[in-house]
């Protein structure tokens, strides 16, 4: 707890991951502060993380997806916590945030401090109308109406359009409820997440459960006519009872544009290593913030739930005048398909290239467990260095979903900055329940390390 400084007003504007970890933080330190979030819909800190398996059916109480009820933020942490309350406009140099309650009333808030935690949300394309059968998942109260629809009667025939983290989850989800499941995606493989080795076995196994796949084939039109959907794309035109639009999202910084604030990468506000924005006393954190890639500090759009969560208690914490600098993020991600854990961390072997780190790039197959044990299964682990000085760029895995989680081994690995020479001499733990004598970090570390 911080004592001695005067007290202030602190508005944050967005109740999710970033805003509430933020306010959080602020009552910790000083719960004597003034705390009022702003948020535009009905829920706070929810599981957006975990709506696929909802819809897939994994989860059966929708309430599980709230992690912590405005009740808890009101009662127990003294946050003044205001729902269905949008913020429409911030004026930097009076220091204040104008709102509209429930679509109708409008307000204004002084503030001396300033958070902006506005997240992001999914990008349609121009002239594609969101409709009953054309939707998106982006919050709660999408995340039901989806679940309602596929475990009714009239849902047979679902068309994802978008093959990243959300589209890969959503084309399972729907998969698994006995839906016809199509995934529609631009490129000819997820070259933007994974390599394209490992692509090809995320593919081969949702052909394995049914999924039909249209690679390559970029999106031309949506529309909903009665209770069909035709999807055309330059490949062909489908007709299906449900279309999700999957392809990635945007930062929600219209309002931090509309204040003078500097926005960056695809339009995602510009923030320091405190993340304090271009305007004196205005902080942003989470998706609509650039983030920093740490291998090589590029700057970044990283809508991920960790980056968020962390950049919210670091800008708490900076906001209460306790200096915390963000060393930026690697960008990991894991996943599974049905049985297929993927996962990955770190620059992908183009992004290496443009960076001028000569990289190259290694895939073995080895085996999650020894040989012999049971549940034994083949483990894909790609290792992206450098060909200057051996360090580990970027890490990729595909294999049974306990063994990829061996990503974090490699986070640290590159968030430490080690060569191969130095993984291989790691003293990482075996025994056959667990790994092959070499594990799986070890051995593609020395096999890299010949390629250098």
């Amino acid at each position: 707890m911080v004592a001695g400084a005067e007290k202030k007003r602190i508005i944050v504007i967005g109740g999710d991951a970033a805003g509430m970890s933020a306010a959080s933080q602020i009552k910790r330190q000083r719960p004597d502060w003034a705390v009022t979030v702003l948020e535009q819909g009905r829920y706070v800190s929810y599981a957006a993380c975990g709506m696929p398996y909802y819809v897939g059916g994994l989860i059966d109480d929708f309430d599980q997806l709230v992690e912590i009820t405005p009740e808890v933020f009101r009662e127990k942490r003294g946050i003044d916590l205001r729902l269905e309350h949008r913020a429409i406009a911030i004026d930097p140099a009076a220091k204040t945030v104008t709102y509209v309650q429930s679509g109708e009333d409008e307000g204004q808030l002084v503030y001396d401090e300033l958070l902006i935690a506005t997240g992001a949300r999914p990008l349609v394309p121009e002239g594609i109308v969101l409709g009953e059968r054309v939707t998106t998942i982006n919050n709660l109260p999408q995340t039901k109406h989806l679940q309602q629809l596929v475990t009714g009667s009239k849902i047979r025939r679902v068309a994802v359009i978008g093959g990243g983290f959300i589209g890969l989850e959503m084309a399972e989800a729907f998969a698994a409820q006995g839906l016809e499941t199509s995934l529609v995606h631009r490129r000819e493989h997820l070259s933007r997440m994974f390599e394209e080795e490992i692509s090809v076995l995320i593919k081969e196994k949702l052909q394995h459960h049914g999924v039909k796949l249209y690679f390559g084939a970029p999106l031309e039109n949506i529309v909903e006519q009665g209770d069909k959907v035709r999807v055309i794309s330059n490949q062909e035109e489908l007709e299906v009872d449900l279309a999700l639009l999957a392809l990635g999202v945007q930062p929600n910084s219209e309002l931090a544009r509309d204040a003078g604030i500097e926005l960056g990468v695809r339009a995602s506000i510009v923030v320091d290593r405190q993340l304090r924005t271009s305007r004196e006393n205005i902080y942003a954190a989470g998706d609509c913030a650039q983030g920093i890639q740490m291998v090589d500090n590029s700057p970044i759009f990283s809508p991920l739930a960790l980056k968020a969560n962390r950049e919210g208690m670091l800008a708490g914490l900076n906001m209460v005048g306790i200096d915390t600098l963000n060393r930026g993020s690697l960008g990991t991600g894991i996943t599974k398909i049905f049985d297929l854990g993927v996962a990955r961390t770190g620059l992908s072997f183009d992004e290496a290239e443009k960076a001028g780190l000569r990289p190259i790039k290694n895939m073995i197959t080895t085996r999650s467990r020894s040989r012999y044990y049971p549940d034994s299964a083949p483990l894909r682990v790609m290792v992206i260095a450098s060909r200057i000085n051996g360090r580990v760029l970027g890490a990729q895995l595909a294999g049974p979903l306990d063994a990829v989680k061996r990503i974090d081994t490699f986070v640290v690995i590159i968030h430490q900055g080690l060569n191969l020479d130095q993984v291989m001499e790691l003293d990482l733990a075996y025994a056959p329940p667990f790994s092959p004598v070499w594990d799986p970090v070890l051995l593609a570390a020395r096999t890299t390390r010949k390629k250098l």
